[in-house]
């Protein structure tokens, strides 16, 4: 079956949110084995809004929207709905009801407006495990399945995965799945990593299941997905296993996790074997180091902290932080001072108990926390080529 996502207001044409619902949205009809062929943005206009669903209601079985179901005059997906598909709108006492009980709880009385949400078009089904003040709705209309979701992201989670997914597998008569394993990378660039994985790649292509695909994903590195569709999760991994197996072996160097995985988690998983502990030392990226390996790593013992430093690399403080901190291994990055005008160059230092080693990387100037970010990646990157380089 055919989905299309509609993401309904203003706000979003105007960028003043960032549209993530229809992300997420895609994601779960992906793992529910669902295609997701179209995805649109509408404004809260009532005649574009038509057009988009008389659009969608041609091309695609699943139909979903996101927004437009508040108390306010602007929201009428509802509204809209019903005139494309020629339906009146109906009012519904107990709704009504449900929607005063949740506001009283709240200490809110219901206003005039808040009666819009209790209207639906004809055919409805309310999808009745909702966190807020708007319900989700589902509509079956000649052999065209509607969802209407709540725009606030966690109240649409919450309706699609209590509600909408169980209607979901009724609806769709293929039960198969998309499963995905992902291989995470930094260090090599894009095109080099399909180039090496061509001959897998084309073999895959052939057979159809499973599929490869890739995604860069900045500071996040480059991601190798291999999506297998199949009936469970055991199915899908025994297909997709021997050919991760194989990219893994082409790879290998540059892998730091898989599917969540973070580079914080692989270096401090590489401390933690070795028994080792880690401290940084930043000039260029101002305590971006210190705060990535908190946020983002698991186990945060091996790191004992930081120091924050202005002005030029100083190496005698940097190897002498190793005692001041009290560990293993001190990180650091440092800006080299150019007349460049396009790149920053870094140095990236590293201290491994009596070892120091250095590496210059050029990083083009754009916004400069997003350089920072950068730097601190790689010199997260070289940590863990010296950690498995003398793990092996």
């Amino acid at each position: 079956m055919k989905a299309e996502i509609i993401s309904v207001g203003t706000e979003l044409l105007l960028g003043q949110l960032v549209d993530t619902n229809s992300v997420w949205l895609s994601q779960q009809l992906s793992m529910l084995g669902i295609d997701s062929h179209f995805k649109t943005t509408v404004g809260d206009n009532a005649h574009n809004i038509q057009s988009v669903f008389a659009l969608a209601t041609e091309r695609a079985d699943i139909i979903i929207a996101t927004g437009g179901l508040g108390p306010t005059q602007d929201d009428i997906t509802k509204e809209t709905l019903a005139t494309t598909l020629g339906l009146p709108l109906v009012y519904d006492e107990a709704l009504a009801e449900m929607i005063r009980e949740k506001l009283a709880s709240r200490n809110i009385t219901m206003s005039e407006n808040n009666y819009r949400q209790a209207h639906y078009p004809q055919g409805c089904q309310i999808l009745e495990k909702y966190p807020g003040t708007a319900p989700g709705l589902y509509l079956n209309h000649q052999g065209k399945h509607y969802f209407l979701l709540p725009g606030v992201p966690y109240e649409m989670k919450a309706i699609f995965e209590a509600s909408v997914v169980p209607i979901l597998r009724q609806i769709s008569p293929d039960h198969l799945r998309i499963y995905t394993e992902v291989l995470k990378l930094w260090g090599l660039p894009e095109s080099h990593v399909a180039e090496r994985l061509s001959e897998l790649d084309d073999r895959l292509a052939d057979i159809g299941n499973p599929k490869l695909s890739y995604l860069a994903s900045g500071i996040n590195g480059i991601s190798v997905r291999i999506s297998a569709k199949a009936a469970d999760e055991k199915a899908a991994h025994a297909m997709i296993a021997p050919y991760q197996k194989e990219a893994e072996e082409i790879l290998a160097p540059y892998i730091f996790g898989h599917n969540q995985q973070t580079m914080e988690r692989c270096i401090l998983k590489l401390c933690a074997a070795q028994n080792l502990t880690l401290g940084c030392v930043e000039w260029f990226t101002a305590g971006m180091m210190a705060s990535r390996l908190t946020a983002y790593g698991e186990n945060l013992e091996p790191f004992k902290g930081g120091l924050v430093m202005r002005g030029k690399f100083d190496q005698a403080a940097f190897e002498a932080a190793q005692e001041t901190l009290n560990v293993d291994i001190v990180l650091g990055v440092s800006e080299n001072f150019t007349e460049s005008s396009t790149v920053y160059e870094c140095q990236l230092h590293l201290c491994v108990q009596d070892q120091y080693f250095s590496k210059i990387i050029q990083i083009p100037k754009h916004q400069r926390e997003e350089a920072m970010a950068f730097a601190v990646i790689n010199c997260f990157n070289f940590l863990k080529n010296q950690l498995q380089t003398v793990e092996k």
